[in-house]
C-alpha cells in the first residue's frame, strides 16, 4: 500500500500494485481507478501543485488532482535521456524532480522540471560493470544525496551515498 496527502487533505492511496483511489478529507471515493485505465506496479508518489507523479516499472504517470484527470506519461520516448523507463524512486527537493530509474545493464538519475518535463541533468550510476540503483534522494544543507544500491556483478549489493551536484561520488 502507497499512501499520499495532497495538501488540501484529500487522500491517495493505491494498493495491489494496480489499483488507485482519490479520496476527500473525510475519507469518501473521489475517483477509483485500476490498472487497465492508469497505472501497474507503483512504487511511489509525490505532488508538485497539481499533478502527482507516480513511479512505476513504465515511466512515470502524471494525475492531475484538482481536475481528476490522467496527464502523458513521462517515458523514454519523451522525457527520460536514453534507455530506460522503470522508476524506482522519486523526490522533489528545490522545485526539481529527482527521478531514480533502472534497467537491465544500468541504473540512472534524471533531474527534470515538474513544470514541464525538460531535462536537467542525466547522471549514470554503471560504472566499470557494475550498476548501482537510487534508491532514496534527501537534502542536508545545500547538498542533495542520494542512496545507491550498487549491484555487482556476484549479486552481491551494497549502499553508498552520492552527492548530486557534479556527479560526485563519496
Amino acid at each position: 500500500v502507497k499512501t499520499l496527502t495532497l495538501p488540501s487533505g484529500e487522500s491517495l492511496v493505491s494498493y495491489n500494485n494496480h489499483m488507485f483511489r482519490h479520496l476527500d478529507a473525510s475519507g469518501a471515493l473521489i475517483a477509483e481507478y485500476d490498472g487497465t485505465q492508469t497505472v501497474v506496479n507503483i512504487r511511489t508518489m509525490k505532488v508538485h501543485g497539481n499533478v502527482v507523479f507516480v513511479a512505476t516499472e513504465e515511466g512515470i504517470t502524471r494525475y492531475d488532482h484538482v481536475n481528476q484527470t490522467w496527464l502523458s506519461k513521462w517515458t523514454a520516448s519523451n522525457v527520460f535521456s536514453g534507455s530506460g523507463e522503470d522508476v524506482s524512486s522519486l523526490e522533489i527537493i528545490d522545485a526539481i524532480l529527482y527521478v531514480g530509474r533502472q534497467y537491465w545493464y544500468g541504473g540512472v538519475i534524471d533531474l527534470i522540471h515538474p513544470s514541464n518535463g525538460t531535462t536537467v541533468t542525466t547522471i549514470s550510476l554503471t560504472q566499470n560493470g557494475q550498476r548501482g540503483i537510487a534508491t532514496d534522494f534527501v537534502k542536508c544543507g545545500s547538498d542533495v544525496f542520494t542512496s545507491i544500491n550498487k549491484i555487482q556483478w556476484d549479486r552481491q549489493s551494497r549502499l553508498r551515498l552520492m552527492s548530486i551536484g557534479f556527479g560526485a561520488t563519496s
